[in-house]
């Protein structure tokens, strides 16, 4: 067996394949040691874009693993960021969408901050949130508390392989989207392996247009009010739960 990349770049997509194929690009072409990085697509064959992305990987040495579409509906974002593990091999593991920017030299400089982590359970948050900036500032109402609060969020976090050998996956598989950045920021933090780089900054961008993005919904089941109450409402489940698995001292979390 290969031994691990450095990251495995874990890319759930949907809609325009050949927007997909950019984002990809531009990950490789931005980081300084492309041969260490594996990129993973995720996705389900529940439309012809997705069909046409199988093709291509295929036939081209990109790696993917696609959700049957049993249900007619496809798979979630959770579902294919998950499912890309079954192909991911990496010391870190990097939950990338479909307008998501690095900056150069990404995996120099994360490696640099958070390599000693390699071998610890950690998740590592990243500074993403261009599209707050973006639309506080449209509308004139920039808070500052609101904006550190959503870049601290891990929305697309970094888990090392610690992480994933523990749990099998990097998001808790009951979420379909909303979230699941909640619960699996509330769970490094109970267990104290979670860390932040606001060093690193992201960028929401649509690479057609070259212009950062405004925020976007990824259809409209996911993001349906229905779906929001059934989310947040699991969420504080789950948080429950993890307060009565974890004992809070006045020193940090201890079993």
């Amino acid at each position: 067996m290969r031994k691990p990349y450095t990251f495995a770049l874990l890319h759930a997509t949907k809609g325009d394949y050949n927007h997909a194929l950019g984002i990809r690009d531009k990950w490789l072409e931005s980081s300084r040691s492309p041969d260490l990085i594996q990129h993973v697509f995720g996705f389900s064959d529940d439309d012809k874009s997705s069909v046409k992305l199988k093709q291509h990987c295929e036939t081209s040495n990109c790696e993917y693993v696609c959700i049957p579409n049993a249900n007619k509906l496809g798979g979630t974002a959770v579902d294919n960021w998950n499912a890309t593990l079954e192909k991911a091999n990496a010391y870190f593991y990097f939950i990338i969408a479909d307008d998501l920017i690095p900056p150069k030299h990404w995996d120099k400089d994360i490696w640099n901050s958070i390599g000693f982590a390699y071998n610890s359970l950690a998740v590592i948050s990243v500074d993403d949130a261009s599209d707050i900036r973006y639309e506080m500032d449209r509308i004139g109402m920039r808070d500052e508390k609101k904006l550190r609060d959503y870049s601290i969020l891990p929305r697309h976090p970094i888990v090392s392989w610690k992480w994933v050998e523990k749990y099998g996956r990097v998001f808790h598989s009951s979420y379909s989207g909303i979230f699941c950045d909640n619960d699996i920021h509330a769970e490094a933090v109970f267990q104290q392996s979670f860390l932040f780089l606001p060093n690193i900054k992201l960028v929401h961008k649509d690479i057609s247009l070259e212009k950062t993005r405004q925020p976007h919904t990824n259809g409209e089941v996911l993001y349906s009010k229905e779906n929001r109450k059934t989310s947040e409402l699991n969420f504080i489940k789950r948080y429950g739960d993890m307060e009565k698995e974890y004992k809070i001292t006045p020193t940090g979390y201890e079993n």
